[in-house]
């Protein structure tokens, strides 16, 4: 593994073997889409690269759609877009036909959410993850209240990989 930023850099190879492991925190993206679902499309970038998208067309009128990510540390940015120009808004505020997105972290925490119903062409936010490693068992003498990945997988992973 030739990349810095991976558990397993070897500073010393010489060309990448598709080896790199990458600690992550396991992230969920829901969207409930509105009457025109086939308006709608989304791209998720860290760094100028996309992580995952989807294209305009590809989805069905109200309807959920779940997405699974394992996140690296560093910032992303969700971009949302519209075709038509009004966002993921319904017919009309009385039938309940409103699209709707968020992202949660793997404690289920919001991360992000729809800001604006009518957010126009595009909305974008910027989110970040950031990995403190520790002891996430509570029970243990060494508990890290603010970790949010344990060391003791990685110690315990790392004995066992191949």
């Amino acid at each position: 593994c030739t990349n810095s930023e991976a558990e397993n850099f070897n500073e010393i190879a010489n060309s990448d073997d598709g080896s790199c492991e990458f600690i992550c925190l396991d992230h969920d993206l829901s969207i409930y889409t509105d009457l025109w679902g086939y308006e709608t499309s989304w791209v998720l970038i860290k760094n100028q690269d996309t992580i995952s998208s989807i294209p305009i067309g590809s989805y069905a009128n109200q309807t959920i759609y779940n997405y699974s990510f394992c996140l690296t540390e560093g910032c992303y940015s969700f971009v949302i877009s519209d075709t038509y120009g009004d966002g993921i808004e319904g017919y009309d505020n009385t039938s309940n036909d409103d699209g709707n997105y968020f992202i949660l972290d793997g404690d289920n925490n919001i991360v992000i959410e729809m800001l604006e119903l009518n957010f126009g062409y595009q909305e974008s936010q910027l989110f970040c993850v950031e990995i403190i490693e520790g002891c996430t068992d509570n029970n243990a003498n060494n508990f890290n209240p603010n970790a949010n990945f344990s060391v003791y997988w990685v110690k315990h992973l790392k004995g066992h990989l191949t």
